[in-house]
């Protein structure tokens, strides 16, 4: 699929902060989790046609949904406008992935540049943990 595939700048500007909510449905994220994001610049994902779109279906981590957990392609749920809402995809043996929301930026609540009020600790931190865990 990589070869299928190009990573272009998004809707969004570079690097904005926004709120928007993911779908994980890979067991080493959070299956079924709803997150939020903060950095996004690229991560526009274009396909070379509708066949490889297709063929990346499986592989697909995350998706971008609306408020009722519906996977979206509007701006600015959707920050990079990648079509079915795609922000994260694997290979097809699982060993990598890439997201583009960047959780590495924000695995600390203190690494938001804004954040809403009551939240103690990132989202995001939760993956990494479930990460180390699986790692044993």
């Amino acid at each position: 699929v990589t070869q299928a595939l190009n990573l272009n700048a998004g809707r969004a500007p570079r690097n904005v902060q926004r709120l928007p909510r993911f779908v994980a449905n890979c067991l080493a994220l959070m299956l079924n989790d709803e997150l939020a994001v903060v950095a996004h610049g690229e991560g526009f994902a274009q396909f070379k046609d509708e066949e490889h779109l297709e063929t990346a279906q499986s592989l697909v981590t995350m998706r971008f949904v609306d408020s009722l957990g519906i996977v979206t392609e509007n701006y600015p749920l959707n920050p990079n406008g990648s079509p079915g809402g795609i922000t994260g995809l694997t290979t097809k043996d699982g060993r990598f992935n890439v997201l583009m929301p960047h959780p590495e930026r924000t695995h600390r609540i203190e690494n938001f540049s804004w954040h809403p009020e009551g939240w103690t600790r990132s989202p995001w931190l939760r993956m990494f943990e479930n990460a180390r865990v699986w790692l044993g």
